[in-house]
């Protein structure tokens, strides 16, 4: 069961790995068909430099996202940041499976451009995610303060209420006490405090059943 913040999304690393793994599974489906001990080895250690490459592009993503930059200024960035990347891994994956220090560059070049491409859509899936979280917290966060602030509305228009209610309630109880109605004025007494009780205890909402307005 993974782990979910308030917005009901996974943590990083939940769907870092979800990710990376299913983007090994899909390396090895590609070179299932060549059945070669050599490709599985060589697209295993490409997948473990990109994945070590993205978990040290994290903390470069999050401090440009705190820079508050347009979305071209987020991506050229992390275009720069994704081929410095992807040039590192690339060459580490070359000395890795070649085991020498004799590299061909053509080879180099295309894995060059081939891991800085993912890691590049890596970054653009994280920009992405983060600023959905960030939009998708802020119509919350929104919602509650609109919800507080015609809380706040009813409450004040009820204090506000009350007082007429009572002014009114006590002539009338007056009235029929000077008529000399006293189980009249003792029964309106019992249901006036009824009925500043049930508004005093219950709970603050805009709508009410009809019955229980009744």
């Amino acid at each position: 069961m993974f782990k979910r913040d308030e917005l009901g999304v996974p943590s990083f690393w939940q769907l870092q790995l979800l990710g990376w793994v299913v983007f090994y599974f899909v390396l090895l489906i590609a070179v299932l068909p060549y059945r070669k001990a050599e490709d599985l080895r060589d697209q295993t250690i490409a997948w473990a430099a990109m994945f070590l490459a993205s978990c040290l592009l994290r903390p470069v993503c999050r401090s440009l996202l705190r820079r508050s930059l347009s979305w071209i200024g987020l991506e050229l960035r992390a275009l720069a940041w994704s081929v410095a990347m992807g040039t590192v891994a690339a060459f580490v994956t070359e000395l890795a499976i070649l085991r020498v220090v004799r590299l061909v560059w053509t080879d180099l070049l295309v894995n060059i451009l081939q891991l800085s491409v993912v890691l590049f859509l890596w970054c653009t899936l994280y920009f992405s995610i983060k600023q959905w979280q960030q939009s998708t917290w802020e119509r919350e966060r929104l919602l509650i303060v609109e919800r507080e602030a015609r809380e706040a509305r009813l409450s004040a228009l009820r204090y506000q209420l009350n007082p007429h209610f009572l002014f009114n309630s006590l002539n009338a109880v007056s009235t029929l006490v000077l008529k000399g109605d006293a189980p009249g004025a003792t029964r309106m007494l019992s249901q006036i405090g009824s009925l500043l009780r049930a508004s005093l205890d219950g709970p603050l909402v805009s709508e009410i059943p009809l019955w229980q307005e009744l």
